[in-house]
């Protein structure tokens, strides 16, 4: 996995699998089921970033898989993190697309709107018992009826920091900003003692922060999105204020995940959200880092 994967980092962020309504591969040997009900033919299965660290679990799943289905093949792609959405979105074009796909939830709505996506609550009702409801209710696409992928991790993970940036800058390294006045405030202190070499903050704001900031997300109807209002502006003017005292890093408008990740290890960011599977990274790539790593709470 990527160091720090915005979508996963985010409260209540899920990645998922999306079964495909088309097979991506094409031609007379692609995966398909007859009338009996039988599964058979080759079938594409695409992840994200997963093979460095996840490849014997795969290679056992897809083993036990064909073991079960006779006649059956599955080619396992996996995909780098840079650049993976785009990859998505030309393979969508093209007609290319395989046949299972690990996706994002931002990635679900624009396939399930092109016809691309399978109705899962009718495709496969039965698996739906299995998950938490609000999981299972994640990837439904407001103005269409259905559900549009299988939930596949949650996680909310937490706030990294670097307590050895903290210090330098005269910030309390035990004590992380918890509210977003903190943050802003050890941001712009952080950013002047660097003389704005290290910026704490590498993304501009998510959907996710306007609702923790305290904006509303949506109409009452949930038909519309509601955050430009007068507590929505007031996040961004202070990200402004940020981005111009260099607080916030100067590529936050064009940065991926992995991007802002790099940075943080380098030690060009002070602050990044991951997960508990960034741990073992910081320690192998940036041992530094890792023995000053300190984690909190993402702000609200």
């Amino acid at each position: 996995m990527p160091i720090s994967r915005r979508a996963l980092a985010a409260a209540a962020a899920i990645a998922v699998v999306l079964p495909l309504s088309a097979c991506g591969s094409g031609g007379d040997d692609s995966g398909s089921t007859d009338a009996s009900g039988k599964i058979q033919g080759s079938i594409t299965f695409q992840t994200w970033n997963l093979r460095a660290n996840f490849k014997p679990y795969f290679d056992g799943l897809v083993k036990d898989f064909e073991k079960k289905y006779p006649g059956t093949h599955v080619k396992w792609i996996d995909q780098p993190g840079e650049g993976y959405a785009d990859k998505i979105s030309a393979d969508a074009a093209g007609g290319t697309l395989p046949d299972v796909v690990n996706v994002s939830p931002d990635l679900v709505a624009p396939l399930a709107k092109a016809g691309l996506a399978l109705d899962l609550d009718k495709a496969a009702p039965k698996y739906k018992k299995e998950y938490l409801p609000g999981a299972w209710a994640s990837h439904q696409i407001p103005g269409m009826d259905g559900t549009y992928a299988f939930p596949w991790y949650l996680n909310t993970g937490p706030l990294f920091y670097n307590k050895g940036l903290f210090k330098k800058a005269g910030l309390d390294a035990s004590k992380p900003p918890k509210t977003y006045d903190a943050l802003f405030d050890d941001a712009l202190r952080l950013a002047k003692k660097s003389k704005g070499k290290v910026a704490t903050l590498a993304n501009v704001p998510t959907i996710e922060d306007f609702g923790r900031y305290g904006a509303p997300l949506m109409n009452k109807e949930g038909t519309g999105f509601a955050f430009n209002d007068a507590k929505g502006v007031e996040l961004l003017t202070k990200y402004k204020e940020l981005y111009d005292a260099k607080a916030l890093d100067p590529q936050a408008l064009t940065a991926t995940p992995e991007s802002t990740g790099k940075k943080f290890l380098t030690g060009a960011v002070a602050m990044n959200p991951g997960s508990a599977l960034d741990l073992s990274k910081f320690k192998k790539e940036a041992p530094s880092l890792y023995k000053n790593i300190g984690i909190t709470d993402q702000i609200t």
